[in-house]
């Protein structure tokens, strides 16, 4: 099932402009990339979807590269976006499991859609920098900087 959860999130973000590197997604303006992972669960049968924000000028790239989320600035599971910027209260699993039947398999794939869609059209507006940082969620967690620190860093960098 694992080429076939890649095959539909390849159509989907495909469909939403993103382009693909490996098992990444990702979408990027100038100075800022929003990427999504597609990350395969050593110890269950599925997949975790991390989410974040590249921003490449902080790391003294000239030219936007494709990285690991463990190198992005904000990143986050699937999940805590899911809690966190939409809200649903709905239950979501971090785990997209492929230990159920073909048919759950679709529904939950279908699903995952769906949400996403909620997360993106948010988090797709925080590609305009100015708007990412007048309205910088609180939940957010930023790896190297210091929240203010980064955040003057970015607009300096925009």
């Amino acid at each position: 099932m694992r080429e076939k959860a890649l095959k539909i999130l390849s159509e989907y973000f495909k469909a939403k402009g993103f382009r693909k590197k490996g098992q990444t997604w990702y979408l990027s303006k100038e100075s800022v990339a929003l990427m999504v992972e597609y990350q395969g669960s050593y110890h269950f049968s599925g997949f975790y979807l991390n989410i974040g924000l590249y921003f490449p000028k902080l790391n003294n790239e000239e030219k936007f590269v494709v990285h690991k989320s463990y190198d992005w600035q904000i990143e986050d599971r699937y999940k805590t976006y899911m809690d966190k910027l939409v809200g649903t209260g709905m239950y979501v699993d971090d785990l997209i499991s492929f230990e159920v039947s073909e048919e759950e398999f679709h529904i939950e794939m279908e699903q995952l859609k769906a949400n996403l869609d909620k997360i993106l059209e948010i988090m797709m507006k925080w590609l305009d920098i100015d708007y990412f940082v007048a309205n910088f969620p609180e939940f957010i967690m930023v790896k190297y900087y210091r929240k203010e620190e980064f955040l003057a860093l970015i607009k300096k960098h925009h």
